[in-house]
């Protein structure tokens, strides 16, 4: 914690680690000790928690009192996650300025919003701190200033659940490789058979080819001899005189 600053620690069950770095400051916030003319109220700051049980704001940090100051630049703090929220980063929080009076220190465990005074206070959660800008204090309805979110981070954040989640998508687009890789695997066989069945078949069309030329070249060497054959047959005709010479 920043110097000044009281966490104030209750036992809960988180497997999230990590913390908030924070740092707020206040603008124009509404004068508690009268017109302000001589005194200026002493703000800080308190996040608070809604207790299910009870019902109650819970405070989990207090920051340190910026005396005598309407537009206060308070240090930066850090916040174990666990402590606050429970590590739920979406689970509702108050923002709550008080004006300390020093005639009587509050008792930080039994802060309430409540109290006369508060100066305003705002319901966020860590995931809208981290989105930066101005939060607007509220006070029984009505505008009491506003606080400025200057530094807004986690820090060493770490949730198992998001890990795992992490883990089990890779896992599943590993699987989902797996099978589109042996799909084209099966595919590319597939292309492989097709391609060794039209070699075969182009094997043996060519070979029916070349069986279907040497049958022509077969008939003509036949019919060249049969012509031959004939010409010797009309010539022995021709000398015998039973014929005329062609």
């Amino acid at each position: 914690l920043s110097s000044g600053g009281v966490l104030i620690a209750h036992l809960t069950s988180a497997t999230v680690t990590g913390s908030l770095k924070l740092q707020l400051s206040g603008k124009d916030l509404k004068n508690m000790d009268g017109m302000g003319l001589l005194r200026k109220s002493d703000p800080f700051f308190a996040l608070m928690v809604l207790n299910d049980e009870t019902g109650n704001w819970d405070a989990k940090y207090r920051s340190a009192t910026v005396k005598n100051e309407l537009d206060p630049e308070w240090e930066e703090c850090s916040v174990d996650l666990v402590e606050l929220c429970g590590g739920k980063l979406d689970q509702r929080l108050r923002v709550v300025v008080f004006d300390e009076d020093d005639k009587k220190k509050m008792n930080l465990i039994n802060m309430r919003p409540e109290q006369n005074e508060v100066m305003g206070y705002a319901e966020t959660s860590v995931n809208q701190l981290l989105g930066g800008g101005t939060l607007t204090m509220l006070l029984r309805g009505k505008d009491h200033g506003h606080v400025v979110i200057n530094t807004a981070e986690l820090v060493d954040y770490s949730d198992p659940k998001e890990n795992v989640s992490k883990v089990m998508e890779a896992a599943g687009k590993i699987e989902s490789t797996k099978i589109a890789a042996a799909e084209a695997e099966a595919a590319l066989e597939r292309a492989k058979e097709s391609l060794e069945a039209k070699k075969t078949a182009l094997e043996e069309a060519q070979a029916a080819a070349e069986e279907a030329e040497l049958t022509l070249q077969s008939a003509q060497e036949a019919a060249f001899s049969a012509k031959e054959a004939c010409d010797v047959v009309a010539g022995l005709f021709f000398e015998l005189g039973l014929g005329e010479e062609r």
